[in-house]
């Protein structure tokens, strides 16, 4: 019988005290907007339920260019729905490519054969500009309408043209040399 009373006595000392783990749980989701950029939810901190669903969507203050979204550091779409199962950081930023990326070129006839380069973008304003590289050659950059689309295109290295979008960087691909193949970078 004392077995019994203590187990009742414990079980009610949690239910008055601090044992609110009962129900659906609290997840925050954090917002950053970088300057220039707008959106919902607005920059700050919500709580929400455990499967509540979450709708994001940003967009440029001024110009055409798209911001890059992350959410846990990981890119996504400028627009969708998030399903809360653990807290979550979105970041929405201008995105500026202009400076100096390094690229990995891979040829999709082998998938072994890569290159890599470094190429400089420059321009005054976010969406387009000329580049050179670190073999010497050059070109013209420029974003497409939707503001993400990355189309290079070389002066002098037999009609090379990469495209891919500014959002991710790493799923690109490129025709020239009477091949093609796939595309990643990374800001140096």
């Amino acid at each position: 019988m004392k077995k019994i009373l203590i187990a009742l006595t414990v079980s009610t000392i949690c239910l008055m005290v601090s044992c609110n783990n009962f129900g659906s749980p609290e997840y925050t989701v954090t917002v950053i907007l970088g300057p220039g950029v707008y959106g919902t939810p607005a920059a700050g901190t919500y709580v929400h339920k455990e499967f509540d669903s979450v709708e994001y969507s940003y967009g440029p203050l001024e110009g055409a260019v798209a911001p890059s979204v992350t959410v846990n550091g990981a890119a996504y779409s400028i627009s969708g729905t998030l399903t809360m199962y653990t807290n979550v950081r979105i970041e929405a930023n201008q995105t500026d490519i202009r400076g100096s990326w390094h690229f990995i070129l891979t040829q999709t006839s082998t998938l072994t054969q890569k290159s890599a380069m470094d190429i400089t973008f420059s321009g005054t304003n976010l969406l387009s500009g000329t580049f050179s590289d670190s073999q010497g050659n050059s070109g013209e950059w420029s974003l497409g309408t939707d503001g993400y689309t990355l189309t290079i295109t070389y002066f002098n290295w037999y009609d090379t043209i990469l495209t891919g979008t500014i959002n991710s960087m790493s799923a690109g691909t490129w025709t020239g040399f009477g091949t093609s193949g796939t595309w990643a970078a990374t800001k140096n």
